[in-house]
């Protein structure tokens, strides 16, 4: 009984259904992200990037926080 205690006792670094504090970007401050990082004056303009710039900047509007929904939602693009 008492290594069974020892046993639970231990921390350890599992990471299993621990809830994960994170923050959610709401669109109005995801489009300025985008506008922003892609340097364009509306959402729907990173359509008109060649394919390895439009890849780049869903790369980073991802680095920022943006969700593939959102980015799909802002710039009309189809991620799969």
């Amino acid at each position: 009984m008492t290594q069974f205690k020892e046993y639970h006792a231990k921390e350890n670094q599992d990471h299993c259904l621990d809830y994960e504090d994170t923050f959610r970007i709401n669109d109005l401050e995801a489009a300025e992200i985008i506008k922003k990082a892609a340097e364009v004056d509306s959402t729907h303009k990173v359509q008109e990037f060649d394919r390895e710039n439009r890849n780049k900047m869903i790369k980073e509007f991802k680095r920022k926080g943006l969700s593939l929904r959102q980015i799909e939602r802002l710039t009309g693009l189809a991620l799969v």
